[in-house]
């Protein structure tokens, strides 16, 4: 069972790549490379508490997190984490059913980052390849029903692919290379869930040196 203790990692929200959607008329996907029919895993419901869901191959994400002690914040931090890690899921695999996402995010939170850009992307037939880094985790306003989470995705060793032909596509401009993120994760039905979400691009502190 994974579960998150100190490990490194980054998140692509990922509007900006949605403009460069070149394709490779290759009929056969490469061998390794996710297909889109694969059947869904068995992580069919939101796992249980301190897990991480699981990544298909070629795709990682790091989060360089330790947990505090308090249930509150450290649940919204492994919301806010879980949430990348169901975004990246479906991003690789083309496949929609792939993870339940919708048990990581409500309302404008959903919206932002999965029916405005993640649904997208796999629409146009763009895959994605690498390893995202989360890093700098801050809480701030944690109660027993609601937090904000502030962190830094370093993006620059995630790239995207043509999902028939696996080349990499080139996003023209250049994709953001560092994020940071605010979150606000809240307690909706049981479940937290993040509710709304927010990104500040191009934050050269968001960019870890290799």
């Amino acid at each position: 069972m994974p579960t998150v203790g100190s490990q490194r990692a980054t998140v692509l929200l990922v509007a900006v790549i949605l403009a460069s959607t070149s394709c490779d008329n290759s009929d056969n996907p490469p061998a390794g490379l996710p297909s889109p029919s694969s059947p869904s895993p068995a992580t069919t419901s939101a796992p249980p508490s301190g897990e991480l869901i699981p990544l298909p191959a070629g795709v990682e994400v790091d989060a360089d997190w330790t947990p505090s002690g308090d249930d509150a914040a450290d649940t919204a931090v492994l919301t806010t984490i879980n949430v990348v890690r169901s975004m990246r899921a479906v991003m690789a695999t083309g496949n929609a059913s792939h993870v339940a996402y919708r048990d990581y995010v409500t309302g404008a939170g959903e919206k932002a980052i999965f029916d405005d850009f993640v649904l997208p992307f796999i629409d146009a037939g763009l895959g994605v390849a690498g390893t995202d880094r989360l890093f700098d985790f801050k809480v701030s306003d944690a109660d027993a029903d609601s937090a904000t989470v502030t962190f830094c995705n370093d993006q620059s060793d995630i790239h995207a692919i043509n999902r028939t032909s696996g080349a990499t596509v080139q996003p023209t401009p250049p994709l953001p290379a560092g994020y940071r993120l605010t979150q606000t994760v809240s307690l909706t039905e049981g479940k937290w869930k993040v509710s709304a979400s927010a990104a500040e691009e191009d934050v050269a502190t968001c960019v870890l040196d290799r």
